[in-house]
């Protein structure tokens, strides 16, 4: 039996978040009488916290043109960003994105920023559904390069899409669950969060 949770245990920690896998490698060790096992597993599988060390901003993204970038570059230049958080697979996403691109138009470019944040794990999909949904000349779509170890998904629960998220002039996050670009008062938040 600790043989498959054993194998469960490397499941998770391939597929989920060092934080989720730190929770249940515990939860492993706790239950484990194999001292052996219980010793290749504090040997080979840092925690967490060493993790996160040893690998780099969790929140790069890229552009359509392969340039790397940190969320916290985009989002800390001044001006509000509202981030469309979507992804190729996501239908609702998809159907929202013209409002989005709406959006675009009808709001002051030099004082606030919409960025479109895809969650996509695979690259050639999200280039091929930016160029379905309109994005393909737009210069503010990006893709999280890891994320399911992404700092902003995991820490804000970002578990479904669409999800969009109001940044303030300096980085910090104003609405962590903002209204999508159909809602009829988007175009007065933003300019609200932008007077402040």
């Amino acid at each position: 039996m600790e043989f498959v949770e054993f194998q469960a245990l490397l499941k998770i920690r391939e597929q989920y978040s060092y934080s989720v896998f730190d929770l249940y490698k515990q939860k492993f060790l706790s239950k484990v009488s194999d001292t052996l096992l219980v010793n290749y597993i504090k040997n080979n599988f840092e925690t967490s916290k060493k993790k996160d060390v040893s690998i780099p901003d969790s929140d790069v993204i890229k552009n359509s043109d392969g340039k790397y970038f940190s969320l916290s570059e985009i989002t800390g230049k001044g001006k509000i960003v509202y981030v469309d958080f979507w992804a190729s697979w996501c239908i609702p996403c998809r159907e929202e994105m013209p409002k989005s691109i709406e959006l675009i138009k009808r709001i002051d470019t030099n004082k606030i920023d919409i960025i479109f944040l895809s969650i996509d794990e695979d690259r050639s999909k999200w280039i091929a559904a930016n160029s379905q949904v309109g994005l393909a000349n737009y210069n503010k779509s990006y893709i999280l390069v890891n994320p399911r170890e992404s700092k902003i998904v995991n820490k804000n629960s970002i578990f479904s899409i669409p999800r969009y998220m109001i940044f303030d002039k300096s980085g910090g996050i104003l609405y962590k669950d903002a209204p999508s670009a159909s809602s009829k008062d988007i175009a007065s938040i933003l300019l609200n969060c932008e007077s402040r």
